[in-house]
């Protein structure tokens, strides 16, 4: 076991135990995160760039406050990654035909160059995380994680409130 996986199996680190799943995703999660940052680096591309040009390229002509909905980032977060691939010439703005204040974002051909460079190494990060994992197995983990996903989303709508009596909040230092 390398170190990296004892990271996200130990025990003893407190947080999160065995039996903590969105504690335990939340922790892959950050590993594959570094990983794509790694994995991208070679290419002077961060992961919040990756993910940008990934929904330009799904989908042209988005505005920023879109962008933010989408990626589930703050406004301020995508305004300075897209500020970062303006700089760099992988994004332009343009006036909207209808709405005169609203921007939308386009990839220039240079972002769309790195975008597809981008995609390919993300692909092989892929390929290389799921390489233990035989096909059924994959498609179980995916089946699994869109579930546990779609449970928290389900939760998230619905207002759903912890067991208990809504009192014990306050015991620890919350307002109802």
């Amino acid at each position: 076991m390398t170190s990296h996986m004892a990271d996200l199996e130990s025990p003893d680190l407190g947080w999160p135990s065995a039996e903590e799943i969105g504690g335990t995703i939340w922790k892959a999660q950050r590993a594959i995160e570094r990983a794509v940052d790694a994995w991208l680096a070679p290419l002077g591309m961060s992961s919040a760039v990756f993910r940008v040009l990934r929904q330009l390229h799904l989908g042209p002509g988005q505005s920023a406050a879109d962008l933010a909905r989408r990626l589930g980032f703050a406004p301020q977060s995508v305004a300075a990654v897209i500020e970062r691939a303006e700089q760099t010439r992988l994004v332009e703005r343009r006036p909207h035909p209808v709405h005169g204040r609203v921007r939308q974002l386009f990839l220039t051909e240079a972002g769309n160059d790195a975008y597809v460079r981008a995609a390919s190494v993300i692909s092989a990060l892929e390929e290389s995380l799921a390489e233990e994992l035989n096909p059924p197995a994959r498609n179980l983990l995916r089946r699994q994680l869109i579930g546990v996903a779609s449970r928290a989303q389900a939760l998230t709508m619905a207002g759903a409130q912890p067991p208990g009596d809504r009192r014990d909040a306050t015991k620890l230092g919350s307002t109802p």
